[in-house]
């Protein structure tokens, strides 16, 4: 197959660009890869750790591997810059696909290629002679680890390593000696540890090496620091907390990861501090009344949780210990460019932070001071806290990283409190880096452990074996181990899948590691593709805008309006978090600025407006730069938190632990329901279900079939109406909170809507029903609420500070078959009931680990139904009651409003054939056949079809002139599985105003929970292994949920276009196929 799309790319078939080509060539490189590498679950933290683990593994020549190699370096560039340079990619991956296959192509002008291929490897120089010496940094992939041995009383060990050479994307192998001690005296017992961490596969930056008796032997120094897997960006303060005892102990990194954030007075002290520095620093005049207004106003819920007396309090202790100082230094920084929390990331060090206070001098650029600002007790006289000075440590290091070795300054702790000293100047040394590149490279090591399943690190989680511990942490760790004591067998059993799943999701986000191969809109770096991809292969992933510039700042709303000077096709959205930094056309640009870390609040096709995070925002720094680029931020926190969940699930008795466990058999209660009128017989029955069940209830939504507008309403009325229980209505999308938001506004129901402060009905946000309230007033507002709305993420940050202040009675969760089900249980402990609202024939979690890491063997786990970690709890409930014979637990909504039955039924099969039409309109007839099948050319180009594309944009001038003015926003939608063919089809219609703004075109992922009259597909599918890709099969193979999905969007008309070859290798689509001939007879 894939000699023959390389055939076809030879003979120009489908391509119509050098830089579609090189796409083709790449897409063809990694999808042998991915074969290649099926079904092993080995992790790699880079791509070229998995091209060198493959070559190992598949006993690869050192020539081929150099190819290899070679071609996955130049597959993350720019790409040939002419059709000669095209043609030796061409032959390199020939090669390539030769030597691993063993299958020489039929062609002869593919044979000719790969024999030139073959020529130039041959004549090539091999060896060390090629070798350059190193003795600087470099980045390698550690092949094999020695033990330890001794010489002359001297330990030491050798890694063996490839490391890139020089200006070359050639690949060299070398001898690195790791030694005990030193001439001078100096004695690395890290990295003696070391020995124990590191792993073959790895990658590693090094740094201070020596050069040995050849080009491939290299000795360790006294400076030399080995950062193992320096994509893994650590935060500096997770670092520096671990220096809190009397040594460093990476087991309160752990710790403190492990449990839910514990909240205080003292962190809402913090946050006023924080904000009153800011003040000050953008006016030394600044009134502070002003300031705490504005910061209360930031902290609504919080401020509501401690009540207006406590939170005067607080502030008045800020006013009277910490204010003067604050003054104080804010004036001392006078004449300085200062920027207010700057962030940094080092691929270097693996670190990233985001520091308090920079300053920088215009006249002389190098030199850059740290400020840290410190609000709590500091120590006397002129010390510091050990702790505070490796955070500042790690700054200088951050700072290098990103400035060079020139960056000139000085480095403090700002004691905002301190009666003398306040400002304290602390010089980093060597010793200070070493210490925390070896914490860092033992946090990388117990994460890394627990992913791949390994859950020793927890058994070190108790007195006994913990380590060094600060006494403020004792009760943690004792809240810790008695909770893990407490664990059934096989609720730790539960525990350790889910921690080990979680962490392998956010690795994958940070890294790629355990990414599943050719998933769709992913980058293959996961995070960092910041600085691993080029502008070019972040534009082909949709990831990027990189032409912004700044036009103005609204000052009264903290937004930046940003225009997009080059629009780009891309999958930011309203509500992203976004990391800005500027376009210098390098790859790494984003490892050399400084960057503005923040959220979009708006998204058009010629601008985006960006709220940055803290209260002022550097206009100087936005001005100074002309082009500005925009990628997704990664938020960890959000992984952490769904871990930090699990402790919450199975710290007390809930509910939901008994169900997730399945000790609980759940029943019933006499409920005063009467039937609505305005409900079909089937809404009328599962809402009345809902009601009845005492601990829990599953609503399965088919599509169309008024799950929110009918189910969901009926449920809040009669709770209202008859009940005193609060309710708490949570949703994963902000597109189905606003849903329900405009549903219970048109009902007039009272509600209050958490988080999206841009929503529809801002007058039910927490921050317009705030204005003119005092601090007991909005307390007292918040806590008679009968109704709270908010999105899964929305509520997890501020449930500590709800659950104060709502009472936590029966819980509504729409969407909640694509909530996987660590997301959601430590969310729903602590209601006394719960409603999942769902469907598990269509779109799941967003998950992106490979199935094979989230298959579940255990048989305990399978016994309660636990077969893959990515299903929802939802779908599991389901399961179980289904298996368990649980009776009122459930019910599907079998009545649809929304596609024409010949629509319908496509997806009946998915429902047992028990959905049932309406309305008059779903079974009128027509002359115009509801079904259209229309075949597509043979077109061999990955993810793209010009001539599908061509078709769809024909097809929707045609359907403008039929609806004439009827034509508008709910007429027609295309919908395709590839973000490349979006971008083909939106290039063809761009022309027609009318259609660029009325006809969607996206991914099915993006039209879950719309409609259109007309749907149009483009399948832009070639090849039969491409169905793999498309499909989405339920655990039991009888549903294929997008396929579920993109059908039933049609209200009248489905039209399907593709190649049907390959569409046929599809059980799903070959019956898609034969449906729609047989309805177009």
């Amino acid at each position: 197959m894939l000699y023959r799309r390389l055939s076809a790319l030879t003979r120009g078939e489908g391509t119509a660009a050098p830089g579609e080509a090189w796409n083709e060539l790449r897409a063809v490189f990694e999808y042998a890869v991915a074969k290649m590498l099926e079904g092993d679950l080995r992790a790699f933290g880079t791509q070229y750790s998995r091209m060198v683990y493959l070559c190992s593994r598949c006993g690869a020549g050192e020539r081929l591997r150099a190819a290899m190699t070679a071609f996955a370096r130049r597959a993350a560039g720019e790409g040939p810059a002419s059709p000669q340079e095209l043609s030796e990619r061409l032959s390199e991956l020939l090669y390539i696909l030769y030597g691993f296959s063993g299958v020489r192509p039929d062609e002869e002008a593919l044979s000719q290629l790969l024999s030139r291929c073959e020529q130039a490897v041959l004549s090539a120089p091999q060896g060390a002679d090629s070798r350059p010496a190193r003795t600087g940094l470099f980045s390698a992939v550690v092949t094999g680890v020695s033990p330890m041995r001794t010489h002359q009383a001297r330990r030491y060990y050798q890694l063996e390593v490839l490391a890139r050479a020089q200006g070359d994307v050639r690949e060299e192998k070398y001898r690195i000696v790791v030694a005990e001690s030193y001439p001078s005296g100096v004695i690395r017992g890290d990295l003696m540890r070391l020995r124990e961490i590191v792993r073959p596969y790895w990658a590693v930056n090094i740094t201070d090496l020596k050069q040995g008796a050849t080009p491939s032997l290299l000795y360790t120094t006294a400076d030399t620091l080995i950062v193992l897997e320096p994509d893994f960006l650590v935060d500096v303060t997770d670092i520096a907390a671990c220096f809190d005892g009397e040594q460093a102990n990476a087991n309160i990194f752990l710790l403190s990861k492990l449990l839910p954030d514990r909240d205080s007075e003292a962190m809402l002290r913090g946050t006023l501090i924080n904000d009153l520095l800011d003040a000050y620093l953008e006016d030394e005049k600044a009134d502070p009344r002003t300031v705490f207004r504005q910061a209360l106003s930031r902290n609504l819920l919080k401020a509501a949780r401690y009540g207006g007396e406590t939170v005067r309090r607080i502030w008045d202790t800020v006013v009277a210990e910490h204010r003067d100082n604050i003054a104080a230094f804010a004036r001392g920084l006078q004449g300085q460019r200062v920027c207010v929390e700057p962030s940094f990331l080092s691929a270097l060090y693996g670190m990233q932070g985001r520091l308090d206070v920079l300053t920088e001098y215009p006249d002389d650029p190098a030199l850059k001071n740290i400020y840290e600002l410190k609000s709590g007790r500091p120590p006397g006289g002129t010390a510091l806290w050990p702790s505070h000075q490796v955070q500042v440590a790690c700054y200088d290091m951050l700072l290098t990283s990103v400035y060079g070795p020139r960056r000139r300054g000085t480095s403090a702790l700002f004691y905002s409190s301190a009666s003398q000293y306040p400002v304290r100047n602390f010089l980093s040394s060597a010793t200070d880096r070493k210490s925390i590149i070896a914490l860092r490279n033992e946090l990388i090591d117990r994460v890394y452990r627990l992913a791949e399943g390994d859950l020793s690190p927890l058994e070190a989680l108790d007195a006994e074996h913990f380590g060094p511990l600060p006494a403020y942490l004792r009760e943690a760790l004792e809240q810790f181990a008695s909770f893990y004591r407490g664990m059934s067998s096989w609720e730790r059993k539960y525990y350790g899948a889910f921690l080990s799943f979680t962490l392998r999701e956010m690795l994958a986000a940070k890294t790629g590691a355990f990414l599943r191969p050719g998933r769709e809109g992913t980058a293959s770096h996961g995070y960092a593709s910041l600085w691993r991809d080029s502008y070019r292969r972040k534009r082909e992933n949709y990831a990027v805008v990189d032409s912004l510039s700044l036009e103005w700042y609204d000052r009264r709303e903290h937004v930046l309006h940003f225009a997009i000077r080059e629009p780009v096709e891309h999958t930011l959205r309203a509500g992203d978090p976004v990391v800005l930094y500027p376009y210098h056309g390098q790859r790494d640009d984003v490892l050399h600025n400084r960057v503005v870390k923040g959220t979009l609040r708006a998204v058009e096709n010629d601008r985006v407006e960006f709220v940055p995070r803290g209260a002022r925002a550097e206009l100087e720094y936005f001005r100074s730069e002309d082009r500005w680029v925009a990628e997704h931020d990664m938020m960890e926190r959000g992984y952490w938190s769904s871990v930090a969940g699990m402790y919450t699930l199975f710290s007390g008795r809930s509910v939901v632990r008994g169900a997730v466990s399945g000790t609980l058999r759940p029943g019933e209660d006499d409920f005063p329901y009467r039937e609505q009128a305005k409900l079909t017989p089937g809404q009328n029955a599962a809402v009345r279900g809902a009601l009845r069940a005492r601990e829990y209830f599953l609503l399965q939504g088919p599509p169309g079939t008024g799950k929110t507008s009918g189910a969901l309403m009926g449920i809040v009325r009669n709770v209202l109406d008859c009940t005193c229980d609060t309710l708490t209505i949570l949703a994963f999308t902000n597109r189905a909170v606003a849903e329900i938001a405009d549903r219970l506004h048109r009902a007039e129901i009272d509600f209050l809507r958490l988080g999206h402060e841009s929503a529809a009905q801002q007058d039910r946000t927490l921050s317009r029903v705030a204005e003119g309230m005092k601090i007991n007033q909005l307390r007292e507002y918040v806590s008679s609420r009968r109704v709270i709305l908010s999105t899964v993420s929305a509520y997890v940050s501020r449930a500590d500070d709800l659950k104060e202040l709502f009472p936590r009675d029966v819980v509504l969760v729409d969407e909640a078959s694509q909530l996987t089900e660590v997301q959601l249980g430590g969310v729903l402990a602590g209601f006394r009931k719960f409603v999942l609202l769902g469907d598990q024939k269509q779109l799941p979690a967003v998950t992106l680990q490979s199935g094979a890491y989230a298959r579940v063997e255990d048989p305990d786990l399978r016994a309660k139904g636990l077969f893959d970690l990515r299903d929802s709890l939802f779908e599991r409930l389901w399961r179980y009651a289904e298996q368990q014979g649980f009776e009122g637990v459930r019910a599907m909504l079998d009545t649809h409003f929304r596609m024409h039955e010949q629509i319908a039924e496509l997806v009946n099969p998915f429902y047992q054939g028990r959905l049932r039409s309406g309305t008059a309109r779903q079974r009128a007839c027509r002359q115009e056949p509801r079904l259209c099948f229309l075949p597509s050319q043979y077109e061999p180009v990955f993810k793209r079809h010009r001539g599908e594309a061509e078709t769809v944009s024909r097809l929707l001038r045609e359907i403008k002139l039929r609806y004439g003015k009827r034509f508008g926003a709910d007429t027609v939608g295309v919908v395709t599985p590839w973000r490349a063919q979006v971008g083909v089809i939106r290039a063809q219609i761009e022309d027609d105003p009318q259609l660029s703004e009325n006809v969607t075109v996206d991914t099915v992922e993006r039209f879950q929970g719309g409609e259109k009259d007309i749907i149009v597909v483009s399948m832009a599918v070639f090849d039969p292994v491409q169905m793999q890709l498309v499909e989405s099969a339920d655990a039991q193979g009888e549903v294929d949920r997008k396929l579920n999905v993109t059908v039933s969007r049609a209200r009248e008309q489905l039209i399907v276009l593709g190649y049907e070859p390959a569409l046929q290798a599809s059980v799903f689509y070959a019956q898609l196929l034969e449906k729609i001939r047989r309805g177009e007879k």
